[in-house]
């Protein structure tokens, strides 16, 4: 682990299906860039073979840790894969296949060559359904407007950060609304922000764990933040 350039941070729930294909290329990708790395997967709760999938992958990527946990919930996955990550730029981003490896190693050199707090992608072509697509449209649409903020895609990833602004804004949120959190700490310390414009493939497997609940998740604080945390 000496002289490493990147801490990644896949948070898992129920993503044995496409976890060999992503970190398989993320290995690939970050080697092809000379890119130095460690890449730490939480299994937040899976109740499928992710367990049995990350054993068998440890066998064959050194760059791999593994963290289980019973809660689940994406922000406290990617919380406690940060706490352990040991490089001096860190990040994370979905276990779902659906961001391309040579988008991530982008947003991670935009972040490097443009000397930057935080670098982020955004999505530009989505493979969502009509209903996810409305629903994200609205999302960021209120974000903008409660929150003056300045970035198109607010869930967007993934997204890197030095050690130094992770440690300074020391994000806290449990659940989905980690992204949210996290570019409005930055927003509100000026700190120096990157977006990428990237592709959104198609997930092959599984199912995503977005759902309705997810969309009242979010309203509700974002609201909490609009009052209390202004």
């Amino acid at each position: 682990m000496e002289n490493l350039d990147l801490s990644i941070v896949l948070p898992a729930h129920n993503e044995g299906k496409n976890l060999p294909g992503v970190l398989k290329s993320l290995k690939a990708a970050f080697s092809q860039a000379n890119i130095k790395s460690e890449i730490i997967v939480v299994d937040n709760g899976s109740i499928d073979n992710t367990p049995d999938v990350l054993r068998l992958l440890r066998e064959e990527i050194s760059e791999l840790r593994t963290l289980r946990i019973e809660e689940v919930g994406a922000g406290i996955g990617t919380i406690r894969g940060l706490e352990v990550a040991q490089a001096p730029i860190l990040g994370f981003m979905d276990a779902d296949g659906q961001v391309r490896p040579e988008d991530v190693v982008k947003v991670f050199l935009k972040l490097k060559n443009d000397n930057l707090d935080l670098g982020k992608g955004t999505r530009v072509g989505r493979f969502f359904s009509l209903e996810r697509k409305i629903l994200s449209k609205v999302y960021n649409f209120l974000f903008q407007l409660m929150f003056r903020s300045p970035f198109k895609d607010i869930n967007g990833s993934p997204k890197f950060f030095t050690r130094r602004f992770y440690e300074a804004i020391k994000p806290v949120s449990k659940d989905w609304f980690l992204d949210a959190e996290i570019m409005l700490k930055a927003q509100r310390g000026k700190y120096a922000v990157g977006e990428v414009p990237i592709v959104y493939l198609e997930r092959k497997g599984g199912g995503s764990n977005v759902s309705i609940l997810t969309i009242f998740e979010f309203l509700k604080n974002m609201f909490y933040w609009f009052l209390f945390k202004r």
